[in-house]
């Protein structure tokens, strides 16, 4: 089976989720985390990190690029995007990107957005999220929560229908749902369809626990992602240790 593109490592002390991309040591994933200030929401990412430089680096070569999710995060590892990856691009240009070669610079793959993060072990939230709690019956524990929100349970793929530049015909086509389940050739039954208001209240262990599929520009990439499907599951998931 072939290696997993991003592996486990040990907790850091506050955070339990870091990784490092496979056949890039230097390149680590980690998970970001900023308490708010009161009143204000928190923000949570991932930040794709080169542990070659440190964060005072004056031309950002620590910080490759910041994601929202990390299924996006996985995607720009599979794209080819860690080999990419060239500090002398960023000394010259700080705002340079490492854009795989079906994406376009301004791809919101690359962009955090400011989202309601995961939670650190122990972290219970910005002060405002604390003071409106005390009010309230405590939380649930986490095992009283459902695995899946309602209408997931059962689905293996996420579908995210879109506009793709065809390197056929050189003109911009939508790819909707119907069409990317065709061209992967999944069962539409165990997909669900993403967008904004369908990723509300995912968090990151569900977003990894499913196969994201994507429009893809060339035919011959469909091919090759059918030929991993067929391998197995797991060739599609981080692996734990």
């Amino acid at each position: 089976m072939a290696e997993p593109l991003l592996h486990r490592l040990p907790s850091n002390g506050r955070y339990d989720k870091k990784y490092r991309v496979h056949g890039h040591d230097h390149i680590v994933v980690e998970a970001y985390y900023s308490d708010a200030d009161e009143g204000k929401p928190e923000f949570g990412s991932w930040m794709v990190l080169d542990t070659r430089f440190s964060a005072m680096d004056k031309y950002r070569r620590g910080l490759i690029f910041s994601a929202t999710y990390l299924a996006d995060v996985r995607s720009w590892v599979k794209a080819g995007g860690a080999s990419l990856w060239d500090p002398e691009k960023r000394k010259a240009d700080k705002d340079w990107k490492p854009v795989p070669e079906d994406w376009t610079p301004d791809d919101q793959r690359l962009k955090a957005k400011r989202r309601t993060p995961f939670k650190p072990a122990g972290v219970k939230g910005s002060l405002a999220h604390r003071l409106a709690r005390e009010t309230r019956q405590p939380e649930p524990e986490p095992s009283d929560y459902p695995l899946f929100p309602r209408g997931l349970a059962g689905k293996k793929y996420a579908v995210v229908p879109g506009w793709i530049t065809s390197v056929n015909d050189g003109q911009r086509h939508w790819i909707g749902f119907g069409a990317l389940t065709w061209l992967y050739g999944v069962n539409p039954a165990e997909c669900v369809k993403v967008d904004d208001e369908t990723e509300r209240g995912w968090n990151d262990d569900l977003r990894a626990h499913l196969i994201w599929l994507y429009p893809q520009r060339r035919h011959e990439d469909y091919e090759s992602m059918k030929e991993e499907l067929a391998r197995g599951e797991d060739a599609f998931k981080l692996i734990e240790p």
